[in-house]
């Protein structure tokens, strides 16, 4: 099949089945609640997916459809750029969205909404797809927008409660304010090189080193503002606080949200500019800081929280933050690789949590839960995805985290040493939290005895990305070391991207250098003691919370980013709202600019005014001198 028909079919069909879901809701409710038009989106997402696992095409691929307009020397087009990072960032939208898809179909059942939720869903994926797919800024930024709208809509989709309400405005504030970044740079872009192709500019970096404003280089400017639209939609410091709050969402859409559209779209950003911010020392340098403060804090903060959903959104966080972190050392190729993985058990853990939610009536405090082995479904599909986020060997999470380290280790990128060092502390609070959670959840004496079952479309995907979480990492080796991923970011001519990548050639070999390691030795001592704390001396834990209570309040208060916003940013904002509203709509505005127009005009014209007093002989009047001024000056 032509390359052009199926990026076309992939790019419609979520649409389509938008547009379906969304009709069927609206003119025929029973039909929605009966799950026809559920499938029928189910049907669509599949059946794109396919034709890509099954079709291989010559790298890269720039597929142009038609033109949106052409003025001057400014030309933009409608199109498709494929190549290795938008293929393996297609695997990981198209693969996810589907399993939500499914999975959705239990978890929404007897909705009153599933049509409307479905809709959102598919319009979700859709938006991501043109993000991901474009071959140009300007189609990106579409894209990038139509994320942030769906994302609002599925936050916000139970309308009708206070939380989820606020989290959704919380949500698109914080990422508009981002998003701002991203605009400036585009517009910096096609300033200086009058073009926005993928094709065009990518490989047109160097233009822009050397001249700058303030002391900074334009390519300095541009890769920073792009990293903070980038710090928006991944959630970094400081603009993370809308995602934890994004959990009063259905779970299936924080498994999207979390895994495969919203906040991958940064790490995409980053990754497709990467020869831009290679030119950029200071802007990879805030890269690595910024990622590597997200890792380490929101890490702690998963320690001291009790909600199941939003411990795994803290974990998202920090797991984001290391990917993050790899690209502020130029490990691209392996943030990439850490993404894909992360995708699979990410989206397992939520999907996982949602089916204890829902076996537990819908109570998501992990002090309320306990005794749930006795589900095997998701006791095992739980237990994968921790250790997967763990990165024990043979799961999927190990053999891209311990890629990503390998690379750290043998950089030779200044800040590489440091990296490797605080990543490792990332890995080992990852293993604190993750092994919390799973004694909280699963072998705690019970507190309630309210299990329900969990439906059989749920189960069937968690058993699928069970799979996928343990095979994900080794199957997707291959298309790691090619040469397409590392070319589709000009990442060949780089020495320590190269070893790394031959050292994964044999991942035999990589579980064998692990198991002898001191990070994996470490790591397991450190899951070990966590197990032994939790279940066998719990008086521990209070210990430690009395002895460190300074920093205990600091990690459950989420180390004060909430009380920062709440109490000073929106006060200032509001206070600034108020004397721009009375000072400068007010009183300039509409008192000076438009009422102050309107009496200077009313005074200019009363005089003439009084000619229009309807009697004959002023207007008979007004004609003589009008006529005697035109013959003196034709004479």
């Amino acid at each position: 099949m032509d390359t052009k028909i199926i990026a076309i079919v992939t790019l419609l069909s979520p649409l389509i089945g938008a547009i379906w879901a969304r009709t069927l809701c609206t003119y025929s409710n029973k039909i929605a609640r009966d799950g026809a038009m559920v499938w029928m989106t189910i049907a669509l997402m599949g059946a794109t997916l396919l034709f890509h696992l099954l079709h291989n095409a010559d790298l890269p691929l720039n597929i142009p459809i038609y033109t949106w307009f052409d003025l001057n020397k400014y030309h933009f087009e409608f199109g498709f750029w494929i190549d290795g990072l938008s293929l393996t960032m297609l695997m990981v939208v198209m693969g996810i969205s589907w399993f939500v898809h499914l999975y959705s179909y239990g978890y929404m059942v007897g909705d009153p909404h599933i049509g409307r939720y479905f809709s959102y869903v598919s319009f979700f994926t859709f938006s991501m797809l043109v993000l991901i797919l474009g071959n140009n800024l300007l189609q990106v930024f579409f894209g990038w927008e139509g994320v942030g709208v769906a994302s609002y809509l599925l936050i916000g989709f139970w309308q009708t409660k206070e939380y989820p309400a606020q989290a959704s405005i919380k949500a698109f504030v914080i990422n508009r304010i981002a998003d701002m970044g991203l605009l400036v740079a585009i517009g910096l872009i096609l300033l200086l090189l009058g073009e926005l192709d993928f094709g065009n500019i990518i490989h047109k970096g160097f233009k822009l080193v050397g001249d700058g404003w303030l002391g900074w280089s334009w390519i300095d400017w541009i890769c920073i503002l792009m990293l903070t639209g980038a710090m928006g939609k991944s959630a970094q410091i400081p603009l993370h606080v809308w995602l934890p709050d994004s959990m009063a969402g259905p779970t299936p859409i924080s498994a999207l949200i979390h895994a495969a559209t919203m906040v991958t779209a940064g790490i995409y950003l980053i990754a497709r500019f990467a020869p831009w911010f290679e030119y950029s020392m200071l802007a990879q340098s805030l890269t690595f800081y910024i990622g590597i403060l997200t890792m380490l804090l929101m890490g702690l903060v998963a320690i001291t929280e009790n909600d199941i959903k939003k411990i795994i959104a803290y974990s998202t966080l920090s797991q984001l933050g290391m990917m993050i972190a790899a690209c502020g050392i130029s490990g691209y190729v392996f943030s990439i690789y850490h993404l894909l993985t992360h995708a699979c058990f990410k989206a397992l853990l939520f999907l996982s949590a949602g089916g204890v939610i829902v076996a537990m009536d819908h109570e998501q405090d992990i002090r309320k839960m306990g005794g749930l082995v006795q589900y095997p479904t998701l006791h095992i599909s739980m237990l994968i995805g921790l250790l997967s986020m763990i990165a024990i060997p043979p799961f999927s999470g190990f053999f891209s985290k311990d890629a990503l380290l390998l690379f750290a280790r043998t950089s030779t990128h200044p800040l590489a040493l440091i990296g490797y060092v605080l990543l490792i502390l990332g890995a080992l609070i990852t293993a604190v939290y993750s092994t919390r959670l799973y004694c909280k959840v699963f072998w705690e004496k019970p507190t309630a005895k309210y299990f329900m079952s969990i439906p059989l479309s749920m189960r069937f995907v968690l058993w699928a990305l069970s799979i996928l979480s343990v095979f994900i990492g080794y199957w997707t080796i291959p298309w790691v070391t090619s040469s397409k991923l590392a070319t589709s970011m000009d990442l060949l001519q780089n020495i320590s991207t190269q070893a790394t990548l031959s050292r994964l050639s044999s991942p035999y070999s990589m579980v064998m250098e692990a198991l002898e390691s001191t990070t994996l030795t470490a790591i397991i001592l450190t899951v070990i003691s966590t197990l032994y704390i939790y279940l066998k001396r719990p008086h521990i834990i209070g210990a430690l919370e009395k002895r460190l209570r300074w920093l205990y309040c600091a990690m459950y208060h989420r180390f004060g980013f909430d009380l920062l916003y709440t109490r000073v940013f929106v006060p200032l904002y509001g206070c600034l709202s108020a004397v721009l509203l009375k000072g400068v709509d007010e009183e300039f505005v509409d008192r000076t600019v438009v009422l102050g127009s309107a009496r200077k005009v009313f005074q200019l014209s009363s005089p003439l005014s009084k000619l229009a007093d309807g009697k004959v002989y002023h207007y008979i009047l007004v004609m003589l001198v009008a006529v005697a001024l035109m013959l003196i000056g034709l004479v």
